[in-house]
């Protein structure tokens, strides 16, 4: 059986030694004091390539289980701002159809108006002005305030 080597020297007095390869390892990992072959205190004070990679890994671990966190929590956002979206229309049509229902209404009161308005001039005798939308209700008040054997004194 043949047992592979490591050649380490001491930081103090440079003596030279070598240490097997697996006990060399187990130091680096454990960062674990030992001694020079002249009693000085040695150690490993660096991580590893090795405990470097896995605290890397760690912690790329880490970052990724964040991200999926983020990603589920931007997905249930997605999903309740797609119901709200939903909720908000289904509400918008629901007015469009009330407001059709109120103008419809105020549609036919209009009529209803313009109606009322012609009777009263041909009632009054009075000449039937222009339609006007706006000014109907003052319209049909002139048709009741009008006296037509006044204008007759009058002209």
């Amino acid at each position: 059986m043949e047992v592979t080597t490591v050649e380490i020297s001491c930081h103090t007095c440079g003596v030279t030694w070598w240490l097997s390869k697996c006990h060399d390892a187990e130091l680096r990992r454990t960062h674990a004091e030992f001694y020079c072959p002249g009693g000085h205190r040695q150690y490993y004070p660096s991580p590893t390539k090795a405990e470097k990679k896995d605290v890397e890994l760690t912690n790329l671990r880490g970052r990724v289980a964040q991200q999926s966190r983020n990603i589920r929590s931007m997905h249930d956002e997605r999903d309740k701002l797609a119901r709200s979206h939903a909720a908000l229309r289904g509400q918008i049509t629901k007015l469009r159809k009330q407001r059709a229902r109120a103008n419809s209404e105020i549609d036919r009161f209009r009529a209803e108006l313009e109606a009322v308005h012609v009777l009263l001039c041909a009632v009054a005798g009075m000449p039937l002005p222009a339609p006007d939308r706006r000014n109907l209700c003052r319209s049909i008040e002139a048709c009741l305030r009008f006296d037509p054997e006044a204008e007759g004194d009058h002209a």
